[in-house]
């Protein structure tokens, strides 16, 4: 006998006269005769035979073979049971020397006169559990598999009087571990492949005085379905489950009925590349930690490590969870020739992450392999089922980057799930499009040969039905609603998002809700997203396109048009109540400069921006300008030199162009800077929100030290804007928790400046009716709180669209506005038409603003063969910005959500 063969299958015959096997056909065997058994077939294979493929069914010949191979020192491969897709291709591919299957009911050993190199401690060869299809088998050493089944022996506390019912094959893992730990120590294993909701089963159990049953989730559903364990016998005390997470709440039946007779329950954990068991809770602490896997078995070691490497030791922390123990495996095996490879791995990387509670217990919370990433967010689909069982609710969840399919368990005699229903739901709580949810109900589980739940045949499901409703798709494309509304110079193509065409805010608000109408609901972000990745929510059916009464929009859309519409009616009127919008305004400037432009400018390209600025608010603005010198008096210099914000002497209808002046002043400071400095193109491209408060920081300096100096003219200088339009820019990230703490220190930082501002006025505070700062305040205050905690906002489809119209066309109106307002005052007294003249106002804005696009759109094509022409450079960094030359690594931060 060599002394490195696992002691449970070398030692067998210590336990002599003792029942090993009973089986359901009447068959039984001692320890002595089982050894007899498993050296006799090992006798019948050929001296050089040495890996040994065994159909690994619930059977007395399946295990004497497995024993006796193990026992000569060779290699076992257990398979599936009947004849299976998987088991033919690992036989292909491992080609090997003997095979013992059941032919026609007769078992038969087949050898090929071949001769397999392996590995001196290899003993056993098994498919992972969570292959599908694969040929990678998990490699174990005879120490490996000997230390495992001693292990669970240990904290099973098992004995010889023990005996354990069959409820899963051997060729799987947990069934091979129940079979190994119970031959550790002499007891009773009860073989048959009968189903627990099979009556024989019972009577067998009954009739061998069973005391345990090993289970995977599936088994205690149907437990518990046909409330089976009332039919247990009294004998039963044990009941062990792995193979998969069992919800907490249905851990309570199974519990309870272990209570009434005395015995325990052990939740374990474990993977096939730890030979089986890795983990389990202690039966006394189960009650009060039905959601953890509990502690290392004897032996062996967890512990938790972070993303970079580090290990966490603080309780609540999520980590990987990480195994060590004499039962982790060599390796993987995908050819013969990794049957000679030694052992390769110290610990087993579970692939799990997991937390440790307070009672120093791990707690599985999600896997690696389980996330998805729509439109770049990270879903745990673990969490989902988690989320649904939380609401009552049965389901298995399996998903790729554009599917998330999820089966939803309906109960014999319930009313089918609400599938739609679900699905909203899900959208809600994880902000994603409801079309992104595919929701089905189950009659019962698909599961593996295993037990364990078939996940990628509910994803294949989910995939044929979705492919069904393409007939029903609706015709036009993101393609063509891109086409229509953003026009100019860079070729759409399905690569292209909003961010790289050069779209800014003018036509954002149009594209959003024509997006909407289309696909359904736009993802956060989706402003940066390709048009391939948003062609991938167009509803699949004519149930999915039923028009909603609310459209959801962006909350700076609201604010837009809020602010717009004050400053309006606060120069239609002579109350100050209005005012305080154009602060939030300007913020707004630089929150869309940074979710639109700032990919050009990151590469030194800000001509798309300057090229807007000239023809959609230059342009219209010298018109103006010309207009009120021909029709009332000539316009101050400082109007036609953009310096109107420096002016003390603007009055009328001219003052508030003073904000014309500014914008453009910041948009040339911006793209300059652009240009010129290559530290401010790294940090646009790497640390957006550093930049943001690095220029909102430097600007609130300037601006105190040039009020200290009297240099400044309050509230409409450079440096008094500044800061509005880096807090503006600094909310396009604010992501995080952290970062959103971050703005609200700066927005009440800026507050403080305005509050400044105001006392270098010449009018006490204590004098201004209604402080110009307090109003200020408050729209500040009420934008921050809006874009940080409700980024966006259902409102009814009619009220939407008004909305949308104005918002989109703010900066037209506050051009146009002052003309419409000083007409009216040429035919009403303005006090008493207010109200009329800020409506009329703003709708010819929203008038002039379509004019303005029509002339742009007629424009673009001649713009387009004109830059072709005259600029090899531009065209260069053009290609730079569509990947040529700059790649396509992502920066540190991203713009794409807020």
């Amino acid at each position: 006998m060599q002394t490195d063969l696992p002691k449970f299958a070398a030692g067998l015959e210590r336990f002599a006269d003792h029942w090993a096997l009973i089986a359901d056909d009447g068959r039984r065997l001692t320890y002595a005769n089982l050894a007899r058994e498993a050296d006799a077939f090992a006798a019948r294979l050929n001296p050089d035979a040495r890996l040994v493929l065994i159909e690994g069914c619930n059977e007395i010949e399946a295990i004497a073979a497995y024993l006796g191979v193990l026992r000569s020192g060779r290699v076992a491969l257990l398979h599936p049971q009947g004849p299976d897709a998987q088991a033919s291709r690992i036989a292909k591919t491992f080609t090997p020397d003997a095979t013992y299957t059941r032919i026609a009911g007769a078992w038969v050993l087949e050898q090929s006169g071949a001769s397999t190199p392996h590995h001196a401690d290899l003993g056993l060869l098994l498919s992972t559990s969570g292959t599908t299809g694969a040929t990678k088998l998990v490699r174990l050493s005879r120490a490996a598999v000997d230390a495992n089944a001693r292990s669970i022996a240990d904290y099973l506390e098992l004995s010889p009087d023990a005996r354990a019912i069959t409820s899963l094959p051997i060729y799987y893992s947990y069934g091979l571990s129940v079979l190994n730990s119970h031959l550790a120590v002499g007891a009773t294993i009860l073989l048959t492949s009968r189903s627990v909701v099979d009556d024989d089963f019972w009577r067998f159990a009954g009739a061998q005085h069973a005391t345990s049953l090993a289970g995977v989730p599936h088994t205690y559903e149907l437990l518990e379905r046909g409330d089976l364990l009332a039919r247990a016998p009294q004998s039963l005390r044990t009941l062990t489950q792995a193979g998969g997470r069992l919800p907490p709440q249905a851990i309570d039946y199974p519990q309870a009925e272990m209570q009434k007779r005395g015995g325990r329950m052990f939740v374990m954990y474990g993977q096939t590349e730890a030979t089986a068991r890795i983990a389990y809770v202690p039966a006394h602490l189960l009650s009060k930690n039905a959601d953890c896997i509990g502690v290392a078995i004897p032996g062996g070691a967890l512990s938790l490590r972070g993303d970079n490497g580090e290990d966490v030791t603080q309780s609540g922390r999520a980590g990987e969870l990480i195994y060590r123990g004499a039962n982790v495996m060599m390796g993987y095996a995908l050819g013969r020739d990794d049957l000679q490879r030694g052992a390769e791995i110290a610990e087993l990387a579970t692939g799990d992450i997991a937390e440790r509670t307070a009672s120093g217990l791990f707690r599985i919370v999600g896997r690696r392999s389980r996330f998805v990433k729509p439109f770049g967010l990270r879903v745990a689909l673990d969490e989902i089922e988690r989320t649904l069982e939380a609401g009552g609710r049965s389901a298995m969840v399996a998903g790729t980057d554009s599917l998330i399919a999820i089966g939803v368990l309906q109960k014999p005699g319930a009313a089918a799930p609400d599938t739609d229903g679900i699905a909203a739901e899900l959208a809600d709580r994880y902000k994603l499009p409801q079309v992104l949810f595919h929701v089905m109900p189950l009659a019962e589980w698909p599961l593996l040969p295993n037990g364990k739940p078939d996940l990628a045949r509910v994803l294949m499901r989910a995939e044929r039905e979705r492919a069904h409703e393409q007939d029903a798709r609706p015709q036009r494309s993101v393609a063509d609603v891109f086409a229509a509304i953003v026009r100019g110079r860079t070729p759409i193509t399905p690569d292209s998002s909003f961010v790289s065409l050069g779209g800014d805010s003018m036509n954002y608000v149009e594209l959003s809700l024509a997006l909407e109408e289309l696909l359904g609901e736009l993802p956060k972000g989706w402003e940066s997203l390709s048009i391939a990745q948003l062609d991938v929510l167009r509803p699949r059916s004519a149930v999915a396109r039923r028009r909603s009464a609310f459209v959801k929009l962006d909350s700076d859309i609201l604010i837009r048009c809020a602010a717009i519409g004050a400053i309006v009616g606060h120069h239609a009127s002579t109350t100050d109540i209005l005012a305080g919008g154009v602060a939030a305004l300007i913020m707004l400037v630089g929150f869309s400069w940074a979710r639109f432009q700032r990919e050009q400018l990151a590469v030194g390209q800000p001509w798309t921006m300057l090229r807007r600025l000239g023809l959609m608010i230059l342009v219209p603005y010298f018109c103006l300008l010309t207009l009120f010198s021909v029709a009332h008096e000539m316009a101050p210099l400082s109007a036609w030199t953009l310096t109107a914000n420096y002016d003390p002497e603007l009055r009328g209808f001219i003052q508030p162009f003073w904000f014309i002046s500014v914008y453009v002043q910041a948009s040339v400071l911006l793209a300059l800077a652009s240009l010129l400095l290559p530290w401010f193109r790294w940090d646009l491209s790497a640390a957006p929100m550093r930049l943001g408060l690095t220029v909102l920081g430097l600007s609130v300096a300037a601006m105190l030290i040039l009020q200290m100096t009297g240099h400044t003219y309050p509230s409409r200088s450079v440096d008094q804007i500044l800061p509005l339009m880096a807090l503006g820019w600094c909310l396009a990230f604010a992501d995080t928790p952290r970062r959103r703490t971050y703005v609200i220190l700066a927005a009440l930082l800026v507050t403080m400046c305005n509050i400044l501002g105001d006392r270098s006025m010449e009018t006490p505070l204590w004098r201004l009716p209604i402080p110009f700062w307090l109003l200020q305040t408050g729209w500040l205050a009420s934008a921050v709180l809006l874009l940080i905690f409700k980024p966006r906002i259902a409102l009814p489809r009619p009220v939407a669209a008004a909305v949308a119209a104005i918002a989109s066309a703010s900066l037209t109106i506050y051009l146009t506005h002052t003309a419409i307002l000083w007409s009216v005052t040429k035919v009403f007294d303005l006090e008493a038409a207010g109200i009329l003249a800020a409506v009329g106002a703003i709708a010819a804005g929203v008038f002039g603003h379509q004019f303005l696009i029509s002339v742009f759109s007629r424009l673009s094509p001649a713009l387009k063969a004109g830059a072709q022409d005259s600029s090899s450079d531009d065209a260069q960094n053009e290609k730079r910005l569509r990947g040529g030359d700059w790649g396509t690594q992502e920066p540190a931060e991203s713009a794409g959500s807020r």
